[in-house]
């Protein structure tokens, strides 16, 4: 028997009040994942452009609110309208998907490192990784985000990739394989 905690529960409700037309249970799903789906829209998009993908997918979600299972989780089924929406702009505007949530890390990186040189091999490290996540091929890199920034489990990441969990599995098993050489790659190059 499997016990559902008191989020789980809330969310369903909300789902439920929400697909019934509820606006601010509605309202409550958007507050609970804005980020969320603002971030996912960040990693095609710019900022400007994230946020306006962001807004036009909960628009998007508040019209095809009726479609809201409440036995499903709500995050996947937003992620997966954001998704599509920043696809389609990336599409529109011919330009390649950025990486903006990850280039702006160092933004925010901890100045009080113990040394120098430790600091080097730290920031070294940051953008050896930078890089191998922008070169993943773009289904990698969303499980990645999706199940290491966003603690989304394996089915809920499947949901939003519109794809089978052996998939996402895959995927995340591969990107890892690739992540962790290069970078024992990049230690076996420090000084």
């Amino acid at each position: 028997m499997t016990h559902s905690s008191p989020d789980a529960l809330d969310e369903r409700d909300l789902a439920r009040r929400a697909a019934l037309g509820e606006e601010a249970a509605f309202a409550e799903i958007v507050r609970r994942h804005q980020g969320a789906v603002y971030r996912l829209c960040l990693r095609f998009l710019g900022p400007a452009d994230a946020e306006d993908a962001a807004q036009e997918a909960f628009v998007k979600a508040f019209t095809h609110r009726g479609q809201l299972d409440p036995e499903r989780p709500v995050l996947p089924w937003l992620l997966t309208v954001a998704r599509n929406l920043a696809i389609d702009r990336v599409r529109r505007h011919q330009s390649s998907p950025t990486e903006p949530a990850v280039e702006d890390a160092d933004a925010h990186a901890d100045t009080r490192a113990p040394s120098a040189e430790h600091a080097a091999i730290s920031a070294q490290r940051a953008a050896r990784l930078r890089r191998e996540l922008a070169e993943l091929p773009d289904g990698q890199r969303e499980a990645v985000m999706l199940f290491h920034v966003e603690g989304l489990a394996y089915k809920d990441i499947a949901t939003a990739l519109e794809v089978p969990v052996g998939t996402v599995m895959t995927w995340l098993h591969r990107a890892r394989g690739r992540l962790r050489k290069a970078l024992e790659s990049a230690e076996e190059l420090a000084p």
